[in-house]
């Protein structure tokens, strides 16, 4: 069941992911992960933070980042404008590698 679920979020938010970069309305794709009990550093520390769609970072970053992950990529489009300091940093993004590279063996 765990490789099943998690090889299903791989092809969804892969899937989700090609199809925002191939739309000019997406300006960014938001990490949005389940908040509770069950929730992981990485997709705790991911959560509401915005790629740019063509960021070679969300490549790695984009879930799952470790067995069971329910964390989904969702598009910011154009009309909600966000602004250049609600994008995920070169800081945010290293912390996230840290915490993701501790999600598989």
């Amino acid at each position: 069941n765990t490789v099943i679920r998690t090889t299903t979020t791989t092809a969804y938010n892969q899937g989700r992911l090609v199809q925002y970069r191939d739309n000019f309305f997406v300006e960014g794709v938001q990490y949005s992960a389940v908040m509770d009990s069950r929730t992981t550093q990485v997709c705790r520390h991911l959560d509401g933070r915005i790629f740019k769609p063509n960021d070679p970072d969300l490549d790695r970053l984009s879930p799952p980042n470790h067995y069971n992950c329910r964390s989904l990529l969702v598009p910011v489009m154009v009309d909600e404008t966000p602004e250049e300091g609600d994008f995920v940093t070169e800081g945010q993004k290293g912390k996230g590698k840290q915490l993701a590279g501790k999600g598989f063996v």
